[in-house]
């Protein structure tokens, strides 16, 4: 009987985790213009990276810092989603998902800033 219980709680849970895929699936999906922003951990490096999404299409793939000269990592998670941010703003504006110099160095300013309350 013991085995039996740890079984179903098993399938229970890989029930429970396969429907929280699928519902968060859909919850990406399900904006207006089927566009979204994942900001996660860049595998390749120490830092961060982002992703936008057009449904299940990558439109961008940004895994180091724009416009600074060699490979430097996105230092933290609040810049990568700051960046992401201001380039899908960009894209819903029909402009060229493209940062300028001053775009960058007011991100960077305001991470620390940002950094620096806590």
């Amino acid at each position: 009987m013991g085995s039996g219980l740890i079984l179903v709680l098993g399938m229970l849970i890989a029930i429970g985790v396969f429907a929280l895929m699928v519902h968060e699936k859909k919850e990406a999906s399900t904006t207006k213009d089927g566009l979204h922003l994942i900001v996660e951990r860049n595998p390749e490096n120490e830092g961060w990276m982002y992703s936008i999404y057009a449904r299940k299409n990558i439109l961008v793939r940004q895994k180091i810092m724009p416009i600074v000269n060699g490979k430097q990592p996105i230092p933290n998670k609040k810049t990568a989603e700051a960046l992401g941010a201001l380039v899908l703003q960009k894209i819903r504006n029909e402009q060229l998902p493209v940062l300028t110099k001053s775009e960058l160095d007011y991100v960077m300013e305001v991470s620390q800033q940002e950094d620096s309350k806590l």
